[in-house]
């Protein structure tokens, strides 16, 4: 894995810095976009980690789940319930994502790794359990797209292994940014389903 060049880290800020802008305009208060932006920041350097070395760093990932159960409360999908419900919601969220990636881990047969797993736990801190489903869902259409699109083409092989670090970035960051459209995946079904 080698390092960043000045390119890498000035399109990680800039992705950022426009992600902190559309925070101010689709988010209330300060305190949501600037979550939401550092958050944004840490899946944008492993999306591009993923792209260029097929890896998800466990220096930046293990880490970064410390600050994003810490700061669900204040982030956008934090509820007015209190600080325990919310930091509870993070932290369920992190615990059933890894239980779902883990899965996903044994069944796939070395084709998704150990970081994919942690990444996933991961985004299940940022967006608590509430708004996982949203996370995957669009992720895992994102991706499959992407790769039937690439089959089509004849760019990629059934296999070839493709990062899923920006697809499910993408999708978390999304949901941040739009999370007062996004109602939480159990209340969206009840509404379909009543």
């Amino acid at each position: 894995m080698g390092t960043f060049s000045w390119t890498l880290w000035g399109s990680i800020l800039f992705a950022t810095g426009i992600v902190f802008v559309a925070g101010l305009y689709f988010l209330h208060g300060l305190w949501k976009p600037l979550v939401t932006a550092g958050f944004s920041s840490i899946l944008f350097y492993m999306s591009l980690t993923d792209l260029r070395d097929n890896v998800i760093p466990n220096v930046v990932v293990l880490p970064a789940f410390i600050p994003s159960i810490v700061l669900y409360p204040i982030g956008p999908l934090g509820i007015e319930s209190g600080i325990l419900i919310n930091l509870g919601m993070s932290v369920v969220g992190g615990v059933v994502a890894v239980c779902i990636a883990s899965i996903i881990y044994v069944l796939s047969q070395n084709r998704f790794g150990a970081g994919d797993v942690k990444l996933i736990g991961l985004i299940g801190t940022m967006v608590g359990l509430q708004h996982l489903p949203w996370v995957l869902i669009f992720g895992t259409l994102a991706i499959g797209i992407t790769a039937i699109g690439l089959l089509a083409i004849k760019q990629a092989s059934l296999r070839d292994a493709m990062p899923i670090a920006p697809f499910l970035g993408l999708a978390t960051v999304a949901v941040l940014l739009f999370a007062r459209h996004v109602p939480p995946f159990h209340d969206a079904m009840l509404r379909l389903y009543s």
